[in-house]
């Protein structure tokens, strides 16, 4: 009993386990929730901000030595931004083309990348983690069609998880625009996409991530526009460009 209150044992230390604001992590470490949030996190590694998003504190750096925030979403870490890196076959829009030189473009949206190259000429996998590092960082994995959907299932599913996941910035705002709300902190931008010969359609009216799930010459995706509210599968030829995501392993 400390102050009148019963305090709860976690670990070495106490804590009041009638305050909803706090909680045990692995009967270890006392930490605070996020607002409505109802995620148990690692304190040491994880931060709230915003009263609602939970980001991992030290940022994550890709092969090239680019800087990337991350997210927790219930189980998962995501991260915060489209994977940007300059890997060989990834390819930037240059106002109505298609470049191998970073743009401005790219420092926004990202790179986009065939399937092979997402994977990096992995096997497929619709596993949970998928195992299909591909072209993410050290610790890091490429989702799958299985893990995606945790995430949008997690945020209220398909038909709102888009407004839920969408940057709130980014978007074309012309007739017909959904604005997102971007409640934990993905910010979902809209790289748009290509195929192969270059045709793709403007940058800012929607997005499109790989998962490492393969079906022969084809792999599926996860698309959102500036004009809908949910999040729908695609299912593309491999040699089709798009964005990519990453996972914590």
């Amino acid at each position: 009993c400390a102050n009148n209150i019963v305090e709860t044992e976690c670990g070495n230390g106490w804590y009041d386990a009638s305050n909803s604001n706090l909680f045990c992590y692995n009967n270890s470490k006392v930490g605070n929730y996020c607002g409505t949030r109802t995620e148990i996190f690692n304190p040491d590694l994880y931060e709230c901000r915003e009263n609602s998003k939970i980001y991992l504190k030290t940022p994550v750096i890709d092969d090239g030595g680019q800087s990337y925030e991350a997210i927790l979403i219930g189980t998962q870490t995501w991260m915060a931004k489209n994977l940007n890196y300059n890997a060989s076959n990834s390819k930037c829009i240059d106002n109505n083309s298609l470049s191998d030189a970073n743009t401005p473009t790219c420092d926004i949206y990202g790179r986009l990348y065939n399937w092979s190259t997402a994977v990096a000429g992995s096997a497929g996998s619709n596993a949970n983690p998928s195992g299909v590092r591909g072209i993410c960082p050290d610790g890091w994995h490429l989702p799958s069609e299985v893990e995606w959907t945790i995430l949008i299932n997690y945020v209220g599913g398909f038909n709102t998880a888009g407004t839920k996941l969408k940057s709130a910035t980014g978007w074309n705002t012309s007739s017909g625009y959904i604005p997102g709300t971007d409640d934990y902190g993905f910010s979902a931008l809209p790289g748009s996409g290509s195929s192969p010969d270059g045709i793709f359609d403007e940058v800012g009216s929607w997005g499109n991530w790989w998962s490492s799930r393969e079906s022969s010459s084809n792999a599926y995706s996860r698309a959102m526009s500036y004009n809908g509210e949910q999040v729908d599968w695609t299912y593309l030829n491999k040699s089709y460009l798009l964005s990519v995501r990453c996972v914590r392993n």
